[in-house]
């Protein structure tokens, strides 16, 4: 018998009486809990069971998963690439065992994907595979969360795998404040929207360019600094604590980063991060060419 359906198994044989869980299209029953949302945070998961359940994506295609297992194929789906530190950090809170047995169950599911980076620093990150953002879209379908699967620039993956703890920073401070995340939002996204809009009405008359993308701008909420736009890392859209809708854009920096591109994401209002060995340098960019703003080191 799998190693999974034994874990279920024990689970049940420790509750006796409780009847046996039916196979659901995706949304099993959990009496007197919130359904799975990609926007649940991690210090919700033990307001859910963790016995494993079936998930069927159609008649010949099921899946044995526990919440965490989802919710780390969420995170994982919304950022494209999570860190296995990051894992094991933040989403199962020091748990590596744990992390390690959901891991090798989703794998053998063929839902994740383990890799290496080995660009700058060596990185093991998790991604979704094709079936698995099947599987969570259609798990997700009701829900605006974007999701991606696989590795876009392997020499990247040191920068995209840090906006997972930039963003973690900030959603710990919207919470406390008594704020609900509501999406996560990456550049992908916002950069593919507004090519689309401008794609739309190129037969816009060359006087009509500016006022256009400004228009375009607005409709995306995304800023324009010295004619161009400024699209950030991550943005954050939220409720406050009087249910109000907000958003908050993040960048984190890089040693790519010169006084020109600070300057520009300063001007458009973003939270800048940086790491602890390039915060003081970019400290020095600031004071050298007057910009004011700050950056927090992660």
């Amino acid at each position: 018998m799998p190693r999974f359906l034994r874990e279920q198994s024990r689970h049940q044989r420790l509750q006796p009486g409780r009847p046996r869980p039916e196979a659901s299209q995706f949304r099993p029953e959990a009496p007197d809990r919130d359904e799975f949302s990609p926007a649940l945070r991690y210090r919700e998961l033990d307001r859910y069971p963790q016995e494993r359940k079936v998930f069927r994506l159609h008649e010949q295609q099921r899946y044995f998963l526990r919440q965490s297992e989802i919710y780390t194929m969420a995170e994982a789906g919304k950022f494209r690439a999570l860190s296995i530190e990051d894992l094991e950090k933040y989403i199962y809170s020091g748990d590596r065992q744990m992390m390690l047995r959901d891991l090798s169950n989703l794998t053998r599911q063929g839902l994740i994907r383990k890799s290496a980076g080995h660009y700058s620093d060596p990185i093991q990150v998790v991604t979704l595979t094709r079936q698995g953002d099947k599987f969570m879209r259609e798990l997700l379908k009701e829900n605006e969360q974007e999701l991606y699967s696989g590795i876009k620039k392997v020499r990247e993956l040191r920068h995209d795998t840090a906006l997972y703890e930039i963003y973690i920073a900030k959603a710990q401070e919207i919470e406390e404040a008594g704020g609900k995340i509501k999406r996560v939002v990456l550049d992908y996204e916002l950069k593919r929207k507004l090519n689309r809009d401008l794609n739309k009405v190129k037969d816009g008359a060359p006087s009509d360019d500016t006022k256009l993308k400004e228009e375009i701008g607005r409709r995306h909420s995304v800023p324009i600094v010295q004619g161009q736009y400024v699209v950030p890392d991550v943005r954050i859209e939220f409720e406050d604590r009087d249910g109000i809708e907000c958003r908050v854009d993040l960048e984190y920096l890089t040693e790519t980063y010169r006084h020109g591109d600070i300057s520009a994401k300063a001007q458009a209002g973003f939270s800048l991060y940086a790491s602890h060995d390039q915060a003081p340098r970019l400290h020095r960019v600031l004071d050298q060419h007057q910009i004011m703003t700050e950056i927090l080191s992660i």
